[in-house]
């Protein structure tokens, strides 16, 4: 039904001028105005054939294209179609009669035998199987020829005594060693002292599997999970190829949003669960608003 349609009801000839949503109804009814300018809310209920038009009131066509010996036209063309009837109420639900059980069915011919499977993939590998004896010794290889003499060489400079102790050197000084000391040289005595050697500097203590961070200017600790990441969620970022809060910032929130681009919808088949878009049912506005697209389980609702 279009606004404008002129329809017969049960306040007589009344003109469609707009629709508008019913809370009693809880659905989209239309408004006319009848002849005398009354405005009527119209659902299908209300609907009536028009009224014949009487006898009396209308031309003998017949006898009048037999008094002037008129012939008959040719036949004119279909009409336009008419305006749309209301929509009409949902039916009640039938009863559903659930059906006898079907006989089995005849035992199938044995199916061909399958073609044979791929190989499996190959075992882990075994143990190492226990060294075996030695085998016996080979024989002895027969000697070899013996070498020319070679030439004489220099009578070599008489050596002076050798040291047994390292502080028996004229250019060592060992005063009360202890463990873990080095020789270091005293540019001012030009000798070599022993003295404990300071480290660069001391790490720890930490934890396992936390970062390490510079808690002075020369000792190395850990930085507390509860505070910072630890070593299993910095592998996340692992693979990352540019700004992660620039990604973050390029989605649509859960909540909802404006799309600055076109949203395309896969592509749907035939199968259940594969529509572009589905529409979770819920219940629809009271009030419409323009350009709402609404599911309440059974209907389909768009507001223009």
């Amino acid at each position: 039904m279009n606004i404008g349609t002129k329809i017969y009801t049960i306040y007589g000839y009344i003109t469609i001028t707009s629709k508008k949503y019913s809370a009693v109804n809880n659905s989209t009814v239309f408004v006319g105005v009848d002849d005398h300018g009354n405005e009527h809310e119209i659902d299908p209920s209300m609907v009536r054939p028009a009224p014949q038009q009487s006898s009396s009131d209308s031309l003998d066509l017949a006898a009048i294209g037999k008094a002037f010996r008129l012939k008959k036209g040719d036949k004119g063309d279909v009409g336009p179609m008419g305006p749309r009837g209301l929509q009409g109420f949902k039916g009640d639900k039938g009863d559903s009669i659930k059906g006898d059980k079907g006989d089995t069915g005849e035992k199938g011919d044995k199916g061909e035998a399958g073609k044979d499977g791929k190989d499996g993939k190959r075992g882990p590998r075994g143990y190492d199987g226990k060294k075996g004896d030695s085998g016996k010794d080979g024989r002895d290889g027969k000697d070899g020829k013996n070498g020319k003499d070679g030439l004489n060489g220099r009578d070599g400079l008489n050596g002076g005594g050798g040291i047994h102790k390292i502080d028996d050197a004229t250019d060592v000084k060992i005063s009360n060693p202890t463990n873990n000391q080095s020789l270091t040289y005293d540019a001012a005595t030009k000798k070599w002292v022993n003295e404990t050697v300071s480290a660069g500097g001391t790490v720890g203590p930490g934890t396992i599997d936390e970062v390490a961070y510079f808690d002075t200017a020369t000792s190395v600790a850990s930085l507390p999970v509860a505070t910072y990441p630890s070593k299993t969620e910095l592998s996340y970022v692992k693979g990352v190829t540019s700004a992660i809060q620039t990604q973050l910032n390029a989605m649509l929130p859960i909540a909802g949003g404006t799309m600055t681009g076109q949203l395309v919808g896969r592509t749907g088949s035939a199968s259940a669960g594969t529509a572009p878009i589905k529409l979770v049912a819920g219940t629809v506005n009271i009030v419409p608003e323009a350009g709402v697209l609404e599911f309440n389980g059974s209907d389909l609702f768009i507001s223009i």
